[in-house]
């Protein structure tokens, strides 16, 4: 049925705000499973029956993470691939973006990568379109340095799936005591996937 009206006015322009981000602090801090819708009213400065005036379920506060996660990502890095410039220039501006949404995001991008498995299935579905353009992204790239000669490679969709692997897990070790700027991990990862690590002679650079 219909949602009771809140007994009180928190504000409604920012009550949801206030919501999110108090899922995004203790989803990341406690996990999902822990952190209860009481912990989250609380977190938010609000009587319990006023979050459910807002939400349906905490699913869909986990839901809505992994939403913005994507959406945020998503818009940053098309700006930067509609930039334009040679493969490597796109390709360092893209690393370079998705690694500056892990530093500001970080609560959100560990929520994304440790509780989508609390996700039902069909929340997962509702996330597959989003999923599906943010690694095409990288294959589009990609494909645009096969096209023009810059890049040999033979499956653009695994490729780009292992770049994005291999940058997912940056926050795990990505802290404030070690926090080198997004411009230089950009371009180290940006060699990385271009160059390897072991130069033409064998030798390893």
């Amino acid at each position: 049925g219909p949602r009771s009206e809140p007994a009180d006015d928190y504000g409604a322009g920012d009550v949801m705000d206030r919501i999110f981000d108090a899922a995004t602090d203790l989803f990341s801090r406690k996990g999902f499973r822990e952190a209860t819708s009481q912990d989250i009213a609380d977190h938010a400065g609000l009587p319990k029956g006023t979050l459910y005036y807002y939400i349906a379920s905490k699913e869909e506060l986990l839901l809505r993470i992994h939403e913005t996660v994507l959406r945020e990502g998503l818009s940053r890095i098309t700006q930067a691939v509609e930039a334009g410039g040679s493969t490597e220039v796109v390709l360092c501006r893209v690393l370079c973006e998705h690694i500056a949404n892990i530093r500001r995001f970080r609560s959100s991008i560990v929520v994304f990568n440790e509780e989508l498995k609390y996700l039902s299935p069909a929340s997962v579905d509702e996330l597959t379109e989003l999923r599906d353009a943010y690694t095409n992204r990288f294959v589009e790239v990609l494909s645009d340095g096969v096209a023009g000669g810059e890049l040999r490679i033979p499956n653009l969709r695994v490729v780009s799936l292992l770049i994005l692997g291999m940058l997912n897990m940056l926050y795990r070790w990505y802290t404030v005591e070690l926090n080198p700027a997004p411009e230089l991990l950009g371009d180290l990862y940006t060699r990385l996937v271009l160059e390897g690590v072991v130069d033409r002679s064998g030798s390893a650079v």
